[in-house]
C-alpha cells in the first residue's frame, strides 16, 4: 500500500458546479469530514450580493458549515496530486 494520505473528490452529487476565488473553510459537514477537518466555505447564488455588500455585517450563515444532504465523497487515483497529470479519469471511484 501506498504511503501518504489518500486524495478523494468531494463533489455535489448531481454535478453541480461551485466557485470559489477566496478559500475560507468552514468545519467539514459530515461527508467531507470522513477525510478532512476541515472544508471550504460555499457562498449559495443566493447570497453573492449579501456577502459582497460592505456595509453587511451578518455573514454568520453564509460562513456556516454546509448541510451533508447532497454531498458525496469517494476515493480517487494518487495520479491526482500531480500537475503533470490531466485527465477526468483521475477522478473516477476508485476501490477504497
Amino acid at each position: 500500500m501506498p504511503v501518504g494520505k489518500r486524495p478523494y473528490c468531494i463533489r455535489m452529487e448531481d454535478e453541480s458546479p461551485f466557485f470559489t476565488f477566496t478559500v475560507l473553510t468552514t468545519f467539514p459537514n459530515e461527508v467531507s469530514g470522513m477525510v478532512q477537518d476541515r472544508m471550504p466555505v460555499i457562498v449559495q447564488p443566493k447570497d453573492y450580493r449579501r456577502r459582497l455588500d460592505p456595509e453587511n455585517r451578518d455573514v454568520a450563515n453564509i460562513l456556516a458549515t454546509p448541510p451533508s444532504a447532497g454531498w458525496i465523497a469517494y476515493p480517487v487515483s494518487r495520479q491526482v496530486n500531480s500537475p503533470k497529470n490531466d485527465d477526468a479519469k483521475l477522478i473516477e471511484p476508485e476501490p477504497a
